[in-house]
This record gives structure tokens, C-alpha cells and sequence, in this order.
């Protein structure tokens, strides 16, 4: 939670961003330089699409003033709410689900919700108007002032002006009308809800600047990784490159697995050199004929007329 911590003159204050009726996580600002008895806190959200939020302000109870308090809410720069609180009403928690006032001739509560901006690259640029209120955009302010002299005030409560986040962004918004900011949402108010008219109160005020303000920017979740406002998913580290001793007992036998499966795959096998005989298509048996390589010898006789004759064997 944001905390604004009491000095003489003020009390302690802490302010929560609540989604779904769950306090969301918040992030600091590194842009922006945290000191001890500052009166303002600037906190990163994420934003979840379609989702209501509310905010929530309590004041510590050990601390004793005679002063009320005047808390104004603005999203995206538009004053959506003001209350004021009484110093005994101090001790309790403030929650503010959503604007509250007179449309069409009765009370009501438009409760506020997250909606994700449709931004497009190949339109024509917004209006000036558009531009204008993107200046604004993704930012919830809370201002907080010290008053006295509360009193009941004849004056009727604000009404409902027609002014809303969906006249601002109708469709899309060019994408050169961000000009590099990261702005993934805005605020966006329902359907209005008939509810209780509470009494008007008029104020006097003590000091002209607030004694506390908290500002909360809201993102998308990818937003803030671009930003560095969360660290970015890490990239796994391959289980053959960590060491032995960091591994699970799951991925220890997962890396087994691996290096049997490597291991297969890395067998050599000898290649077998078959003899191939010639075969005779006529004649399924195989003959091996053999020749002498030996000089046939030679013998002479003499007949009887006396004419030699040569014999070979």
C-alpha cells in the first residue's frame, strides 16, 4: 500500500488501488525519488481489462486533529469524486467505488472500471480534444486537503455533466497520439445505478496545496516489463548448462533421458561387406572349373617307319 506518514500538521494516510475487491501489488516509480516527510507517493499498477476497481484511504487513528479532510479523485485527470470527512470520521476507511451525483433526474453511482485502449497504427490522428485527454491517461490522483468550518450547504449536489472516457476514445486512438508513452488503459465509468443521495456539506480550506497526494499509473502487465517496472520472463537455462547439484529429482531424470536418447543416436554401426558369386541363369548349382597352369609336357616315338611322332599329354 502507498503510505503518506503523519507529520505535526497532518495525519498518516495510506491508499490502496483494489481490483475485484483485492488490493492490487504496486510498483515504485524509479523516475521518481522517494524522501522522508513527502507528502506525495507515485506508485505503477497493472491494469485488468474490464475490471472494476475501487479505492480505499485510511488515516492512522493514533493521530489527533480538530481539522476534517477534502479527498478528490481524479482519473485520467477528470474530477470523478470529492468527499469530506469530519475529524472524528477519520478512524474509519474511505471507499470510493465510483462517481457519484444526479443524471436524469435522480441520484446515482457509476462505478469505475478498467478498459483497455484500442490503439491503431494506419488512422487519421485524433481529435484535439483526444489528444488532449491522452495526455491524462492511465493515471489515478488522489489529493487530499485540510479544512475546517464544515457546515450543511443548500447547494445541490454535482450533477452528471455528460463529460465520459468513451466520448474521449470512441473507437481507436492513432498510435502518433501516444508520441512513445506507454499507455495501454483508461478509465471508464458503467452504467449508472439509482443509489442514496447523501447530504451537501460546504468547507472552508486550510492550506490551498493538499497535505498528501498518491498517484497510481496504470499499465498493462507487458507494459510494465517494457518499462522494467517488473523484471521480464527469464529465458530457461538448458538443463545440459546448469549444474548437477541446482537439478530437481524431475529434472535430473529428464536429463537422463536425454543423454540415452543422445547416446543411441551416436552409435556407429561397422558396414558388412558381402561376396556376391557369379550364377548361371540356366543352372541353379555353381561349378568351379580349374585349369592347370602347368606346360603340358610333350614325348616323341619313332614308328616303325622310322617317321617321329609327338604325343602330348
Amino acid at each position: 500500500m502507498a503510505v503518506i506518514f503523519p507529520a505535526d500538521d497532518r495525519p498518516g494516510v495510506t491508499a490502496n488501488v483494489c481490483v475485484n475487491d483485492v488490493a492490487v501489488r504496486e510498483y515504485n516509480d524509479d523516475d521518481v525519488e522517494e524522501e522522508d516527510g513527502q507528502v506525495s507517493v507515485t506508485k505503477y499498477i497493472e491494469a485488468t481489462s474490464e475490471a472494476p476497481f475501487k479505492l480505499e484511504i485510511s488515516f492512522q487513528e493514533h493521530h489527533r486533529t480538530a481539522h476534517g479532510v477534502d479527498i478528490i479523485v481524479f482519473l485520467d485527470g477528470e474530477n470523478v469524486f470529492q468527499c469530506v470527512l469530519r475529524h472524528y470520521k477519520l478512524k474509519t476507511t474511505m471507499t470510493c467505488t465510483g462517481w457519484r451525483g444526479w443524471a436524469d433526474g435522480s441520484f446515482c453511482t457509476r462505478k469505475f472500471r478498467f478498459t483497455e485502449l484500442k490503439i491503431a497504427e494506419d488512422i487519421a490522428p485524433s481529435s484535439i480534444e483526444t489528444r488532449e485527454a491522452l495526455k491524462r491517461a492511465g493515471q489515478i490522483s488522489v489529493k487530499l486537503r485540510r479544512i475546517t468550518n464544515i457546515r450543511s450547504s443548500t447547494v445541490t449536489s454535482r450533477r452528471w455533466t455528460g463529460t465520459s472516457q468513451e466520448q474521449y476514445y470512441p473507437n481507436a486512438v492513432s498510435e502518433k497520439d501516444l508520441k512513445g508513452k506507454t499507455i495501454t488503459h483508461c478509465a471508464k465509468l458503467d452504467l449508472a445505478t439509482p443509489s442514496c443521495s447523501p447530504g451537501s456539506l460546504s468547507r472552508d480550506l486550510i492550506d490551498k496545496t493538499p497535505f498528501a497526494q498518491f498517484v497510481f499509473k496504470y499499465r498493462s502487465r507487458e507494459a510494465l516489463k517494457s518499462l522494467l517496472v517488473i523484471p521480464r520472463t527469464p529465458i530457461p537455462v538448458p538443463l545440459e548448462d546448469r549444474p548437477v547439484e541446482s537439478l530437481t529429482h524431475q529434472e535430473a531424470l529428464e536429463l537422463l533421458r536425454r543423454q540415452k536418447e543422445n547416446a543411441a543416436r551416436n552409435i556407429t554401426i561397422e558396414p558388412v561387406i558381402k561376396r556376391e558369386h557369379m550364377s548361371d541363369d540356366d543352372d541353379d548349382d555353381d561349378e568351379i572349373f580349374i585349369t592347370s597352369s602347368k606346360r603340358a609336357k610333350s614325348c616323341s616315338t619313332i614308328d616303325q617307319k622310322r617317321v617321329e611322332v609327338i604325343e602330348l599329354d
